[in-house]
């Protein structure tokens, strides 16, 4: 039985009519590709920039295709109000002053993806805070383009939308991102996270969570940033099993479920502090070293274009960037790169696949 209307498989087409929906696609001018920037981090997504995230094409109300204006459900007819339910929950949870609370924000069933529709209400003018939560992905994707899938139900697939000041550097908010969830794995199941550049945590170095942010520019200007997080939650070890790269979940990790609604309230408790606290000029990256046993290892650097070479992760700059000492003692400065740890086995990728 199909848990969705197949509007939110639609495609580009539908992302315009959310936008034209929620009233913000008219009288503001298309977001146009950004030029690539300076940025601490490997580009968690297809696109190599320096800012860490992805400048994309500007969602428009105005399309080739027959559509009529959507409302953005908060469940599809087959999810019997659970998704609902859930929302309703985590808003009684929540001790956070933003994060999760617009009305905007939704929890809905299954999905294209969550940063998509995440984008596509930013576009319209939803607040920061504004937050989607779902329980399947069709088309979520995690660094390089890679798919990234997870089992109806089993895992918290959540996007946030932030509108940082200028002062701030969305390169950053990768790290942010990062450290809030380890804080929280640290604080409730007493697991010892490490963090590895420039998006992934692992326990055990098995991957546990993939977090992939973009941003929308108009002209120049940073609009919004999306900060899509993926954490396995109850997936189990027959599904991991079969994985070319080492992966995990909390249901593994700790040999119980784990439920859902107060693990992300959590979360978002976290977040926002960690985010509060870069707005008034605290970097995450001393708070994302100590939990990096990566720096200082032998690492295989992976670029878009070129061929692979091999070095020592030494640091990170202020702005993210990932330094890395060579073969011939040279420290080259990584903006955009798959890097993985020698020695660690294939590349952790939970449920991300290639194409």
């Amino acid at each position: 039985m199909a848990r969705d209307p197949p509007f939110w498989r639609a495609g580009q087409g539908v992302v315009d009519a959310i936008a034209f929906r929620f009233g913000g696609a008219h009288g503001r001018a298309p977001l146009q590709r950004a030029s690539d920037r300076s940025s601490g981090s490997d580009e968690p997504c297809s696109h190599p920039g320096n800012d860490g995230v992805t400048a994309v094409p500007g969602i428009n109300a105005q399309t080739n295709r027959t559509e009529r204006p959507l409302t953005i459900p908060t469940s599809s007819p087959d999810d019997q109000g659970v998704p609902d339910a859930l929302l309703a929950a985590l808003i009684k949870r929540l001790t956070t002053t933003t994060f999760g609370r617009p009305a905007e924000s939704r929890w809905l069933g299954q999905v294209d993806s969550t940063n998509l529709i995440a984008r596509a209400v930013a576009r319209a003018g939803a607040p920061e805070g504004t937050l989607i939560v779902a329980e399947e992905q069709l088309a979520g994707r995690g660094r390089l383009g890679r798919r990234w899938q997870a089992p109806y139900g089993s895992s918290l697939l959540v996007s946030l939308l932030l509108r940082p000041p200028p002062t701030v550097s969305p390169a950053l908010l990768p790290f942010v991102a990062a450290v809030a969830v380890a804080e929280t794995l640290e604080q409730l199941f007493v697991l010892q996270p490490a963090l590895k550049w420039p998006n992934d945590v692992q326990v055990g170095g098995r991957k546990l969570v993939g977090i992939l942010a973009e941003s929308d520019y108009i002209g120049d200007r940073l609009d919004a940033v999306v900060v899509g997080v993926g954490l396995n939650v109850n997936i189990a070890p027959d599904l991991l099993a079969p994985l070319a790269a080492p992966a995990t979940s909390l249901l593994v990790e700790l040999g119980r479920p784990v439920a859902r609604v107060p693990l992300l309230a959590t979360f978002l408790a976290r977040w926002e502090q960690r985010y509060h606290a870069l707005l008034a000029g605290e970097s995450p990256l001393p708070a994302w070293r100590r939990r990096a046993p990566m720096l200082g290892a032998p690492v295989e650097v992976r670029p878009a274009e070129g061929p692979p070479w091999a070095g020592v992760a030494l640091d990170v700059t202020a702005s993210g960037a990932l330094l890395v000492r060579d073969a011939g003692s040279t420290v080259r400065t990584v903006h955009a790169a798959d890097v993985s740890v020698r020695g660690a086995g294939p590349r952790s990728t939970l449920h991300e696949e290639n194409g």
